[in-house]
């Protein structure tokens, strides 16, 4: 069984950190999001559901039921014990039946209205930015760019250095927003590395973990989708394939009706996305993917 106890926000130095308590069976561990200490405002510490997305797979794949004495967003927890738990358990080999006891809240009202994007400066990220959606409305301008720690940057920067590779990335997004004229939110935590799971099965979860902590930000947010187009959309064996291919079902499921969460770029290809994003200067002078450097090498499988 995992607990969740009140998440609560505690001031370091010019930095404020959403931390949350985690029993899971008789082990203890605390995961914290932190972020500069102007945007503590819009750290959610009245409900666990950012986590309890964070670390529903996890649940999942261990038969953890999950509990907790603070509450969760009542068409957040809808969705999932209806919708997506049932969904992936009836096409999965793994995936338990797990029960979500925690008693339910109104959907939060946000702060800010804010349009956030992510900003790793890849093919994904520079769709989702640059991708011209004020054709279509004109209030889905993005107001803040995102670069979150929660579990990108893994193993497969090994070699280059995990940690270099992420103050590489964070410099580039900081040039990058700076010249855009978007303000950059930087956020750190440790929840990969408390909550070990794999990335390529699990990333969607992990990215809405860090969007649903600032959730008194968002009105929107546009998670730029892997390189699926929405044809790939599939539930098989869903514990065993990279969580993408059914992101049309579990973004909506981690939305609400306060705070919508895009699959941005999902009707494309990635190479359908560098052919619409290509004559960009912004993309010309920023695109950056590889796996081995700070500038692209050209040879790794990501620049390939």
């Amino acid at each position: 069984m995992i607990f969740l106890h009140k998440p609560y926000i505690k001031q370091m130095n010019n930095k404020s950190r959403l931390i949350f308590e985690i029993d899971i069976d008789n082990e203890n561990k605390t995961v914290f999001f932190e972020v500069e200490k102007k945007y503590e405002k819009y750290l959610c510490d009245d409900r666990v559901d950012a986590i309890v997305i964070g670390i529903l797979s996890y649940a999942m794949r261990n038969n953890h039921d999950i509990k907790s004495d603070s509450f969760i967003t009542d068409e957040i927890y809808y969705k999932l014990t209806e919708y997506l738990i049932p969904s992936l358990v009836n096409y999965s080999q793994n995936l338990k039946m797990i029960k979500i006891d925690i008693s339910t809240k109104k959907v939060l009202k946000t702060l800010r209205g804010g349009v956030g994007a992510g900003c790793s400066c890849g093919v994904d990220s520079m769709y989702a930015i640059f991708h011209d959606k004020n054709k279509i409305l004109a209030d889905l301008k993005i107001t803040h760019l995102c670069i979150n720690n929660v579990g990108a940057f893994n193993e497969c920067y090994k070699k280059r250095g995990i940690e270099k590779v992420r103050e590489e990335r964070i410099k580039k997004a900081q040039s990058f927003a700076k010249e855009l004229g978007i303000p950059l939110i930087i956020s750190n935590s440790n929840f990969s590395k408390e909550i070990h799971q794999n990335h390529l099965l699990t990333h969607t979860y992990s990215s809405t973990f860090a969007i649903l902590c600032m959730q008194k930000l968002w009105r929107v947010y546009f998670y730029g989708s892997s390189g699926y187009d929405f044809s790939k959309f599939s539930l098989e064996n869903n514990d065993e394939v990279d969580c993408s291919h059914y992101e049309l079902l579990s973004l909506d499921c981690f939305s609400t009706s306060s705070l919508k969460i895009y699959s941005d770029g999902g009707a494309l290809t990635r190479i359908d996305k560098i052919r619409d994003i290509a004559d960009n200067d912004f993309v010309k002078k920023y695109l950056h993917v590889c796996t081995v450097q700070e500038n692209n090498c050209n040879v790794c499988d990501k620049c390939r």
